[in-house]
């Protein structure tokens, strides 16, 4: 089955990282690298489907692409992914830590208290505000994710191929929602794959720049952004290790009264 790809720079050497999707049990394939569309891949006999499921099939496979590039790709770049998700994710995750710190400084009290009672002589227990920690980060998130949303409308990125016979609607996190399909982009696979990939990339790329120009505008600086967030996590261990090296020093304190 042949495919069509986007011809892309000699890299030499260079390791690739790339990210694959399919849909239909492998019946449509599309690659992405350095987070465009590098290949579009359709069996031909899915021509023949309603151009709406073809799209949804499409849609897909765009955005298992995308999702298992930004998971090898851990460093980042620009701030293009959903901060919302981000955002939920961390909450969800902000909630269990603070709800097992919580347990277990309770629990760590009414032993002391249970031993002190037994004229067991235990110092005071050191305290953590796991409240601080966690919306310390979130807001960060929070402030970077309402400047993106600022204005009257969602931020989008739109693209189409030549004469208009594909276009695409991508939105932040870089994510493809839409793409409509006329009859001449279902001529041919090869029409079809690259008139997938050119639409995309356009959507992405018009998404990438109106993101940049809404963080110029917030005067949100991406690099400043991952920098503090990495400080924080920095500041949130260290207050972890010093919180367990002090409950450590408690507990190897203990000793019975005289």
């Amino acid at each position: 089955m042949a495919q069509w790809s986007e011809e892309r720079p000699d890299i030499g050497s260079e390791e690739v990282v790339r990210g694959v999707g399919e849909a239909d049990e492998g019946r449509v394939r599309v690659t992405v690298v350095d987070d465009r569309l590098e290949a579009v891949r359709v069996e031909a006999r899915l021509l023949r489907s309603p151009r709406e499921d073809l799209s949804r099939l499409l849609i897909e496979a765009v955005n298992a692409a995308l999702k298992d590039f930004r998971a090898q790709r851990l460093d980042g770049g620009d701030l293009d992914f959903d901060l919302r998700e981000v955002i939920a994710d961390l909450q969800k995750a902000n909630e269990q830590f603070k709800l097992d710190m919580n347990q277990r400084m309770e629990f760590a009290t009414e032993v002391t208290a249970e031993l002190r009672q037994a004229g067991v002589r235990v110092g005071d227990l050191p305290t953590l505000n796991v409240d601080d920690m966690i919306d310390e980060v979130s807001g960060v998130l929070r402030t970077v994710d309402e400047a993106r949303t600022l204005g009257d409308e969602e931020l989008t990125g739109t693209g189409e191929a030549p004469r208009g016979s594909v276009r695409a609607v991508c939105v932040p996190g870089g994510r493809l929602v839409s793409l409509v399909l006329d009859a001449r982009a279902v001529r041919g696979t090869v029409e079809l794959e690259r008139d997938v990939v050119t639409a995309v990339n356009a959507a992405l790329d018009d998404l990438a720049a109106k993101t940049r120009d809404r963080h110029s505008e917030a005067d949100i600086d991406p690099d400043a952004v991952r920098k503090q967030l990495g400080q924080m996590r920095e500041r949130n261990m260290a207050r972890l290790e010093s919180y367990f090296r002090a409950l450590s020093d408690v507990i190897n304190n203990i000793e019975p009264e005289r």
